[in-house]
């Protein structure tokens, strides 16, 4: 007599996530274009210059020809609209092509800096005490650091320090330039990805994170962008 074959029944085991590990920022998963820019856990982001704003829409927050040319440096400079890659393992946008409109959920601070730099290592990681102290305090920023282009084979030495995106800069692409900037300048944009300061790291204010006025300075220009 013929054996009669065995049903198998796969059983799916399903592994629930707790609160804990839910990332402060998620992708949209939806698969379209919107999915490749690292977006706030909030609904969908509007499709013109003011937000989050999709891939696919960003050529239109793009100065046309003929536009008057901002100053980068100058108080009121939009953010440029560069695209990079985001470096940081630990950022859900790790991997992903994109630029500074995506930030506009929040008061933004970029950062130039060299990862095989010693005095940059130092500052990311004083950075890194700086964003977990405001979230402390009650105070939501965006801290982007873009690399120099030259310093992708060691950028591990800023990415291991902290958590926030870290952009590699190629000859391409010139951030650094676009931002008319060198190692150490700091950008300050509102929540509009308007420039509302700018602190230079050949001025003579003190941007040495690792000592008391240097800190206090980058902290209170923070601050600034989300005083009455």
């Amino acid at each position: 007599m013929a054996m009669k074959p065995f049903l198998l029944i796969p059983i799916l085991v399903l592994i629930a996530c707790s609160p804990e590990a839910v990332p402060e920022r998620m992708y949209d998963p939806a698969p379209d274009a919107s999915q490749d820019a690292c977006v706030p856990n909030t609904p969908a982001p509007p499709s013109d210059c003011t937000g989050n704003v999709p891939d696919d829409t960003l050529l239109a927050c793009s100065p046309e020809p003929g536009d008057a040319i901002e100053l980068p440096k100058d108080i009121g400079a939009r953010q440029p609209t560069w695209r990079l890659e985001n470096v940081q393992p630990s950022d859900c946008g790790y991997g992903r092509t994109y630029g500074l409109e995506h930030f506009r959920d929040a008061p933004t601070v970029v950062i130039l800096l060299s990862a095989g730099c010693g005095f940059c290592q130092q500052q990311t990681v004083k950075l890194q005490e700086m964003k977990i102290e405001l979230m402390d305090e009650g105070h939501i920023f965006n801290f982007v650091i873009v690399n120099l282009s030259s310093q992708l084979s060691v950028v591990e030495n800023l990415t291991d320090i902290c958590d926030f995106p870290i952009f590699q800069d190629t000859d391409a692409v010139n951030a650094w330039g676009i931002h008319d900037g060198v190692k150490d300048d700091f950008y300050f944009y509102d929540q509009d990805g308007i420039l509302q300061n700018f602190i230079s790291a050949q001025g003579e204010l003190e941007i040495n994170l690792s000592v008391e006025e240097g800190y206090a300075n980058i902290k209170n220009a923070l601050l600034a962008l989300v005083s009455d």
